[in-house]
């Protein structure tokens, strides 16, 4: 009987270990995995407009089609395009469009950052345009504006770090 309990209870020992390991896993994907939502930081509340009405995004020579589009001057979030681009039959591709908002009726850079949701990363796009009020960026699906960007090289693992772990670990557990 007193056997029976110890199993009971190294039983109960490893399955709430193994509950602990995996919702700690849970909660570590969870962490990383975060959508910027730069949408709750927009100011639309402001006294110009513009717009960027069809672009298209290319990441080391692939064209994207979900994630997130992000306008910035001076850091702050002045237009966002949260759905991902639009499929236009003509083109046979996606467009992305955002509205730009600013205090200012011109003369500030504009800034983009393009949120990969399919590999979780943040880049920098490469071009910036100049806010003027009411002006139309892009007024061409036909000849969109063209965004583009690299994976920042942490991401892509090009640092060749040597693996550290030994590939012939085994764990295992002794139930009795």
């Amino acid at each position: 009987n007193r056997k029976r309990g110890e199993a009971t209870m190294n039983i109960t020992y490893y399955i709430q270990k193994k509950w602990t390991l995996l919702l700690s896993v849970v909660l570590l994907a969870f962490s990383f995995g975060q959508d910027p939502n730069w949408e709750n930081d927009l100011n639309q509340n402001t006294e110009f407009g513009a717009n960027l009405s069809n672009a298209q995004i290319t990441i080391d020579g692939e064209v994207k089609t979900t994630g997130k589009l992000g306008a910035f001057i001076d850091g702050e979030v002045v237009g966002v395009d949260s759905d991902g681009g639009s499929f236009f039959p003509p083109i046979n591709g996606f467009v992305w469009a955002v509205d730009l908002y600013s205090n200012d009726n011109s003369g500030q850079t504009i800034s983009f950052k393009y949120w990969d949701d399919v590999n979780d990363v943040i880049i920098d796009l490469n071009e910036t345009l100049v806010f003027a009020a009411d002006a139309i960026y892009g007024p061409s699906a036909f000849d969109p504006f063209q965004f583009t960007g690299s994976v920042p090289e942490c991401v892509t693992g090009d640092q060749n770090w040597e693996n550290d772990l030994n590939q012939n670990t085994e764990f295992g557990a002794n139930l009795s």
